[in-house]
């Protein structure tokens, strides 16, 4: 009975990953080197290796660095066979929702980890927001804010942001 229990529980925590991949994919168009299938597989990996997850909230915390880990990576790879990239700069991309070129990807994961140092809250909104797709009125109850306060706090990450890109 407890094996059914993870096996059901493995199966929706999968369910829900591909579902913000897609989400990820159609509304937000990083990891555009990546279908949906790959995206998933490969943040599926990592979170198997990650320790079990105590809830839901957990779950998604750690799936949207799992995301953002295999974003950037695909980014790096990208990277590494060009030698020409244009640069889009956070200006470029105010709101989620325009594509992301693999050096804004690889300067924003850069910034992030220096954001998290500084305000942990404002680097997890923006993975989430940014990396995993979430919309403002889940993030702002991960969060465990109000949606105005997530609204300031997106503005003042995108303002850290665009100083430290």
């Amino acid at each position: 009975m407890a094996d059914q229990n993870v096996d059901t529980q493995v199966t929706l925590a999968y369910r829900e990953l591909k579902g913000v991949a897609a989400n990820l994919r159609r509304r937000h168009q990083v990891g555009y080197a990546l279908n949906t299938t790959a995206l998933v597989n490969e943040a599926w990996i990592k979170l198997r290796s990650l320790s079990g997850w105590t809830d839901r909230a957990h779950f998604v915390q750690i799936a949207a660095r799992a995301m953002r880990q295999v974003i950037v990576e695909d980014a790096r790879k990208n990277l590494a066979t060009k030698r020409d990239s244009v640069t889009v700069g956070f200006d470029d991309i105010e709101e989620p929702g325009s594509l992301a070129d693999d050096t804004f990807i690889v300067q924003l994961e850069t910034a992030l980890t220096k954001l998290a140092a500084f305000s942990p809250r404002l680097a997890e909104l923006v993975e989430y927001r940014y990396f995993a797709g979430y919309p403002d009125a889940e993030v702002a109850e991960l969060l465990d804010v109000t949606p105005r306060t997530l609204r300031r706090d997106w503005n003042k990450a995108r303002a850290w942001l665009k100083l430290n890109l």
